[in-house]
């Protein structure tokens, strides 16, 4: 792709609100009605009579366009995280320079004890795996050995170089997805990043640091492009959140309840009876809308690697946010977590960190 820092003439992205269902139309899809109105109609309030598009040239001015809309994006991202001061500048060229293209994402083969969550290797699939083939690889694997689970996730993007990210995405989830694994290419050259191959706790944090940068430079970019602020409510800890409704089936509420009780069970050595846990849960989730193909430990070893997810079950956000809440900017979170080499060193630099700021209420931010 192109030097990034240049914006495309002739292409105005523009912020999807609501277009059918969130995510249903890709960020490409929604530029190039945005660059030629005659494709499809303008879009007015968040809506779109996509019925009306010809598929197949809206197909073919997505192909048109995508590697000027890489470029506006890329761009966006490069001049913010070039003003917070955590890109590097070598002569002209910014390094490592923000470059993703659009591709169907990866299917990656995750696998788990079944007595324990734990992430084992990860084998990566081509994106066109089918279904069947994919159930067959975890039946597969699951019976050369009684003692591992297995399933296959597709990832939502990928820190090859460049790296790939889904076009089925929000604009907003599409800057959050590119910044993240930008992120990824940046921490290969510190020690952190270093250690990703590690796994465990440091892999975890890894993907956890990337995940919180990311948030802070998808909603710069954002604002960037569309001149819309993003207002995000400040973190808070599971124990300081608001419940939702009693009666409401919350997919954080009843995941992070089935997770603490696969560890309970875990821990007891009762492994068959967890697993029947899990389907039990797994079919409570789809009853209420959420399309679960299988649960087991395998899925949240994966899942559970982003410390902030309800799949997850340790402190690792929690102290990030803490290091985040005691540096100056960006810039010096990122330079002072990168250093983290060793198991351990993130609950010693928290603790210097002190304890973290809380917002008294919600709507108030943290410092």
């Amino acid at each position: 792709m192109g030097p990034a820092g240049v914006k495309p003439s002739g292409v105005r992205v523009v912020l999807m609100k609501t277009i059918g269902r969130p995510g249903i139309v890709s960020v490409v899809a929604v530029v190039a009605l945005s660059a030629a109105p005659a494709i499809g109609q303008t879009l007015v309030g968040g809506q779109t009579a996509l019925q009306n598009v010809n598929a197949g040239a809206l197909a073919a001015r997505r192909a048109e366009i995508q590697a000027a809309v890489e470029e506006t994006l890329e761009a966006a991202i490069t001049d913010v995280v070039d003003e917070l001061g955590i890109i590097r500048r070598v002569g002209p060229v910014r390094w490592p320079p923000v470059d993703f293209t659009f591709e169907r994402p990866a299917l990656v083969l995750v696998r788990s004890p079944r007595d324990a969550v734990q992430r084992l290797d990860d084998v990566l699939l081509e994106p066109g795996v089918s279904l069947l083939d994919q159930i067959g690889l975890e039946e597969g694997v699951e019976a050369t050995s009684d003692e591992i689970s297995a399933i296959v996730v597709r990832l939502g993007g990928l820190a090859t170089y460049p790296a790939q990210v889904k076009p089925t995405a929000s604009l907003h989830t599409t800057l959050e997805v590119a910044s993240h694994e930008w992120l990824h290419h940046w921490l290969f050259f510190r020690p952190l990043g270093r250690r990703y191959a590690a796994g465990g706790e440091l892999q975890s944090i890894n993907e956890t640091v990337a995940n919180i940068a990311a948030e802070e430079i998808g909603d710069l970019a954002l604002e960037r492009l569309t001149g819309e602020a993003f207002e995000r409510e400040p973190w808070r800890p599971r124990e300081r959140r608001a419940e939702p409704p009693a009666d409401a089936f919350d997919f954080d509420r009843e995941m992070r309840v089935t997770r603490l009780r696969l560890d309970e069970l875990l821990a007891d050595g009762r492994v068959a009876e967890a697993e029947a846990y899990l389907e039990e849960r797994r079919l409570a989730f789809v009853a209420n809308g959420h399309q679960l193909r299988k649960l087991n430990t395998a899925w949240f070893a994966f899942h559970g690697t982003y410390a902030g997810s309800s799949a997850a079950a340790s402190p690792i956000e929690a102290q990030l946010r803490a290091v985040r809440a005691d540096a100056a900017g960006l810039a010096a979170f990122l330079e002072r977590v990168s250093a983290i080499a060793e198991v351990g060193e993130l609950e010693a630099m928290a603790r210097a960190a002190g304890p973290l700021a809380l917002p008294a209420r919600l709507g108030e931010h943290a410092r």
